[in-house]
């Protein structure tokens, strides 16, 4: 983040999921937003219902609503 503030003129946030994934190897969502266009709403990682043995998903997908501070809309 200190570099992406060292080259840009605006202000950014982020948000990141906890480790994902059904083996060791893991990894993370991230979501990079501009301050003041954009407010994070909630943020969830999606159910992963299995089907039968198997899961859906090796990561499960980290949902995150934004809302337009323009607009209002997700």
């Amino acid at each position: 983040m200190t570099a992406v503030s060292n080259r840009c003129k605006f202000r950014y946030k982020y948000i990141y999921s906890e480790p994902l994934g059904d083996t060791s190897h893991k990894e993370r969502y991230l979501f990079l937003y501009r301050v003041g266009i954009v407010s994070v709403g909630r943020s969830y990682t999606y159910e992963d219902i299995p089907y039968g043995s198997y899961s859906r998903f090796s990561r499960p997908p980290f949902i995150v609503e934004f809302s337009s501070t323009g607009t209002g809309r997700l």
